[in-house]
């Protein structure tokens, strides 16, 4: 039988997306594909990002159990998901 799902559109604000990654509340599973583009496609986002240009989406899902995850972005560490707490999965969006 199929659970019910539900899609939720929001904005948020990037700051906040940052903050999330920072408390590895969000993560991206290690099922993602690589990243895709290149350094200077990844400023020209950011520039687009900062000039309040529309930038797309990301789908992200919030499983009821914790999957394997990426202890790294783009050379960045992420710290461990909270123990017991909330933890999302950016589920498109990585090769960005």
């Amino acid at each position: 039988m199929v659970k019910d799902i539900s899609v939720v559109p929001e904005v948020q604000f990037l700051e906040e997306v940052l903050e999330w990654i920072s408390r590895g509340e969000l993560r991206v599973p290690k099922f993602q594909r690589p990243f895709l583009w290149r350094p200077e496609q990844m400023l020209q986002l950011f520039d687009s990002m900062e000039r309040g240009y529309p930038v797309g989406s990301l789908l992200i899902w919030e499983p009821s159990m914790p999957l394997a995850s990426l202890d790294s972005i783009g050379g960045r560490s992420i710290p461990s998901a909270p123990e017991g707490g909330k933890v999302a999965y950016v589920l498109d969006g990585h090769q960005r």
